[in-house]
């Protein structure tokens, strides 16, 4: 399963990390779970580049992020999409994949469009 949550800031999803890491204990690898703060500029300036770099230092050494305590590092922007399905097409080969969406009827549209570019007519 592949998880990924996109929110505005960390109070957004701060709530549900409990939730993330219990699943990710009881799941063990078949979980990959992908948090994205949109709303922060993580290259916009000097202190938020440090942070930057203090954060991904941490996640390196402890194996675990700082600001969640999930498995799996925070990204600071919003998802590459593109990029992201191209990845899981090319990891996937010819296996059926789903996705499912809760969110703004635009980015719908978008992930629908990713979708259908990365997918492979049956």
């Amino acid at each position: 399963v592949y998880f990924y949550w996109v929110c505005r800031d960390q109070g957004s999803f701060s709530w549900f990390t409990e939730v993330l890491r219990d699943a990710q204990r009881e799941m063990g690898g078949m979980l990959e779970v992908h948090v994205y703060l949109s709303s922060v500029d993580a290259l916009g300036d000097v202190r938020a580049v440090m942070t930057h770099i203090g954060l991904h230092c941490y996640f390196h050494e402890h194996k675990v992020d700082a600001i969640t305590s999930l498995t799996s590092i925070t990204h600071y922007d919003r998802p590459n999409w593109n990029g992201i399905f191209s990845r899981l097409a090319a990891n996937h080969g010819n296996e059926r994949l789903g996705t499912f969406f809760c969110g703004p009827h635009s980015l719908g549209a978008k992930l629908g469009t990713f979708c259908n570019k990365h997918s492979t007519p049956r």
